[in-house]
């Protein structure tokens, strides 16, 4: 009986260390897990950086386009009102200087 006993104890204590190492092999697991996921997670967010950063130049280069774009149109349109202008005056132009030089 004591024998039977004794060897019950040696397998409990023998268990107890089973159970030791693997709360020691679980928190190693852990630890692993946690530093690869932080790992991760720094990597993600320095492509979400990346790719935030390329949209955001993409969106940029877009605007400066369209509004290259628009200054071009009203250059145009700009220059086709003074042409037009310049056509009334010269139009008017004798009509003009006989007002200004001839008395009434």
């Amino acid at each position: 009986m004591d024998d039977l006993l004794q060897r019950m104890l040696a397998i409990d204590q023998d268990a107890e260390k089973l159970v030791q190492a693997a709360e020691l092999d679980a928190a190693k697991i852990i630890e692993e897990v946690r530093f690869q996921i932080a790992g991760e997670r720094e990597e993600a967010q320095t492509a979400l950086v990346a790719e935030a950063d390329a949209m955001l130049r993409k969106q940029i280069e877009k605007c400066k386009q369209d509004a290259e774009a628009q200054l071009e149109q009203a250059e145009f349109e700009l220059t086709s009102r003074q042409k037009a202008f310049a056509e009334r005056i010269f139009l008017r132009q004798s009509e003009i200087l006989r007002t200004l030089f001839l008395p009434s």
